[in-house]
This record gives C-alpha cells, structure tokens and sequence, in this order.
C-alpha cells in the first residue's frame, strides 16, 4: 500500500489519541482493538502499536507511528513533514529499500504523522554509531544505495518535487558553526584528526558552504541525504535499507556514498578498502541503469564530498549523545583530513 498526503485533519494531537477508530480511518480498513507495546521519546515520538483488525487483512499486526509529539517538536516541524512527503509523493516511484509506509500526514499544515511496517516485528537488524560495519556487509548497502540512485537519475520526479532542492542541513548548518557551538565541542575528542585549517572555523563554514552548493548541481538523484550507520537497517537475506527520511534531497551521488563510508567504517578499513568500493559502486550504478562515471572524476567529487561528515564534530548531545558524536566525529574528521577535503573545496 502506498500511502496517500492526508491534510492535518487526520491528525492526532498526542499519542495518547491513538485508538481503533482513528486507525480505522487512516488504514482503510475496520481495526477492532489497538495497543501501545512501546514508546520512545528522542528526536521524534516513536509508538509501537499491536492491531487487531475485524476482518482477514494484508495488513502488518505490528505497525510504529512517529511523529513529532516532543517538547522541542515546533522547531523540528519541518523535518517531520519532509519526510512524510518523501514516503508519500516520492519513494513510491522509486528503487532502493524502505520500511512499507501505510499513511503519512503530508498536507500543508501536517504534523508529518506517519505509520510505518515495525521492521524489528519483521526480523530486521540495525545500524549503530558505536559498531563499525565489515567490508562485505557495506558493499551490500552501496548495492542499494546504486538501485536508489540509478532510478531516479535526472528523473522528472526530482523536478515535479522543487522542495527537494533544499539542501538537508540548511536549517542547522548556522548554529552547527556558529563560534559558540565550534567552542563548545573544539576542545573534544571528536576533533582528534583535525589540524590546520581543519580547525579555524569561518574557513571551515566556508568550505561547508561551498559543499552545499555542489551538493545540489546536475545531474541530481534522489539522496537519502542523512546516510550514517544509524539510519540503515538490514533483513534477514543480508538485503539493506534505509531510515529517517527526514534529510532526502535532490543531488549529487557522491554525499550519500561519502557520508556512508566515513561513518560506517573503521578508520583503517576505509583507509585500506574505499577505492575498491567506490568502483564496485559504479559498477552497480551502471548496471542498475544510471551513468557509467569515470573512476577518477568519481573519487574527485567523493573526496570532496566526505567533507560533510564534518558535521558529527559539530553535533550537540541535544540531537546525539556524545559518546556517538566522538565515535562518528573521529572516523568523519580522519576522512575528512585524509582526503584533504578542505582543500578541495576551497582551492
């Protein structure tokens, strides 16, 4: 099922008005009895909902609502709704692995509400910050990130959708380098591999700046754009997905990929394995439909886009906690040094 954009009047003010009838509604179909099995609070309100459907249905006994029902939600409101337009306007018409989505609140003034399969109910395994990711098991997600790509390459999609434009850190990146943040977080672990220029922080907001506007030149594909370790799950056929849809955009390949392995590898392993699976990337992209890309223009722009790792040495434990902002800031910053990506962008 694919889910439809349902205006705010669909909406449920807290997760305590979750009930039969309003399932009912949103699912089409009758749902006799509904029961919270669980509930998370942290970036987004996360219930886990147990259903008891009144006829025989195709529909999954287990489902997760998430939407933003916290405290700091108002400030928050237009990444829930992007991603719930993502789900509902975008993802259908693509490739790439993703949780089945069965409604999403999308409208103009939505809360981004949105019901997804519960994935962990289905067997599937995730990602942590903390874990760092074997070769094979990252040449698998690079598979899917190929099949994501390579479907909606210079698609109409990405152009019907102008919103998918805006680059997915244009709301944060200003305070994330604001002098009271960098201070903050300077001092930290998680600049270890940072030196030089690295560390004077208008060049390397400038440097950032100029990322972004690469970010969103042609040719374009659909982008996960938040690609950490953290946002990717995996089912029991080794096949990988996707979560959080909140950053999708409308760009360049590279920030995916980039962002991906500087996250997802021990330092040493993508220092050793990175090239060879640049290429083994391409060589999906290509035979999955999308461009065939010269290997050195390729490792050129990914060098260039590692840099948007810099990012988890600027993350504050409000949106992370810090023992996953030092791991990840450590492994984004050494690739960011290592491919001289600074440099890169600002020579």
């Amino acid at each position: 099922m694919n889910p439809s954009a349902q205006s705010s009047t669909s909406a449920i003010p807290s997760v305590d008005d979750i009930d039969a009838a309003w399932l009912s509604e949103v699912l089409g179909v009758e749902v006799a009895k509904v029961r919270q099995s669980k509930i998370i609070h942290g970036t987004t309100t996360k219930a886990f909902l147990d259903l008891d459907y009144a006829d025989s249905t195709t529909l999954p006994a287990k489902m997760l609502l998430k939407g933003g029902y916290e405290a700091h939600s108002a400030m928050l409101a237009f990444y829930y709704r992007h991603e719930a337009r993502v789900y509902a306007e975008v993802l259908p018409h693509v490739g790439g692995v993703h949780p089945r989505c069965f409604f999403a609140d999308a409208g103009a003034d939505a809360t981004g509400t949105i019901l997804l399969e519960d994935l962990a109910a289905a067997g599937a395994t995730f990602g942590s910050p903390l874990q760092t990711m074997k070769i094979e098991q990252a040449e698998r997600v690079l598979h899917s990130f190929a099949s994501l790509h390579a479907s909606s390459w210079s698609a109409p999609i990405l152009d019907a959708n102008p919103w998918l434009g805006v680059h997915n850190s244009a709301n944060v990146s200003e305070f994330l380098f604001s002098k009271e943040n960098w201070d903050t977080c300077a001092p930290t672990a998680r600049f270890d591999y940072l030196t030089g220029d690295l560390i004077e922080r208008v060049k390397a907001r400038d440097a950032f700046d100029r990322l972004v506007e690469l970010d969103l030149e042609s040719p374009r594909c659909l982008l996960h754009g938040d690609s950490h370790v953290a946002n990717l799950y995996f089912l029991a056929d080794g096949t990988s997905g996707f979560l959080d849809w909140q950053g999708a955009m409308a760009g360049r390949w590279s920030h995916d990929v980039a962002y991906f392995l500087s996250t997802a590898l021990a330092i040493e392993d993508r220092r050793n394995h990175e090239r060879a699976l640049l290429a083994r990337y391409l060589q999906y992209l290509a035979a999955a439909g999308g461009p065939v890309i010269d290997f050195d223009d390729a490792w050129l722009e990914y060098r260039r886009a590692a840099y948007f790792g810099l990012l988890w040495c600027l993350t504050t434990p409000m949106f992370q906690p810090e023992e996953v902002c030092v791991a990840a800031g450590q492994r984004c910053g050494a690739a960011v040094a290592d491919h001289r990506s600074l440099d890169l962008l600002t020579n």
